[in-house]
């Protein structure tokens, strides 16, 4: 267990002098009688029930009271020998927003305080950053959509190309929109489908009679 007088103790008050920078690492405002800096373990002490999680994950089978407390003290034992990389300095402030709600700063504004283990930057910095940028992804997903959409068409199959091509020259599709199977009587055959308009329907049926293929089923989408 961490000791009540450590702050106090000649050990901390080295360290305070030794790492103690001239301003807030998030905030960057410089050291007053207000808000004053203070040394800030990037690495919290976890707690009993942290650690009990960690111990139940790992599927430890031994004695468990024995490994709580020697994962307690290596976590004491990392605490109490702090370096520069494990220390930084913020003010209190930043500090107390820390402690009480686990919130810091938006490192790249620096105006919003964000739940930082879940989010790395604010919701205005993010939208910014992609407008900036364009994702990559969104884009390999628009471009997919449109093929599929390309190919429930009919581009890449050439009998339902071309009744679409047949249907095209008939008037202007209207009223709802139907789901067609079609195919040949025979129950074996393979089935297609086609999407058309109500004022399409009968069309089909007659593009399908000369293929001698019938409509199998039809719904409404």
């Amino acid at each position: 267990m961490i000791p009540s007088n450590y702050y106090s103790s000649d050990a901390w008050q080295a360290k305070r002098k030794k790492y103690l920078k001239k301003k807030c690492a998030w905030c960057d405002s410089p050291e007053n009688k207000d808000n004053p800096l203070t040394l800030h373990h990037k690495h919290p002490i976890q707690t009993r029930y942290e650690i009990a999680k960690e111990i139940t994950k790992d599927g430890f089978n031994g004695n468990f009271d024995k490994e709580m407390d020697k994962r307690l003290a290596d976590e004491e034992r990392v605490y109490l020998e702090a370096g520069a990389e494990d220390l930084i300095t913020i003010c209190r402030k930043c500090h107390f927003i820390w402690e009480q709600h686990r919130k810091r700063l938006c490192p790249k504004c620096k105006k919003v305080y964000i739940k930082y283990d879940e989010q790395k930057r604010c919701a205005d910095c993010f939208i910014q950053q992609h407008k900036e940028k364009p994702d990559g992804r969104k884009e390999e997903v628009k471009k997919r959509v449109r093929k599929t959409k390309q190919n429930r068409k009919g581009k890449w199959n050439p009998e339902i190309k071309s009744i679409h091509k047949e249907l095209d020259e008939k008037p202007a599709p209207k009223g709802r929109r139907y789901k067609v199977t079609f195919g040949a009587k025979n129950p074996d055959c393979k089935r297609k489908r086609v999407t058309v308009y109500a004022s399409q329907l009968r069309y089909l049926t007659r593009i399908l009679k000369k293929k001698k293929k019938i409509i199998l089923d039809k719904k409404a989408s």
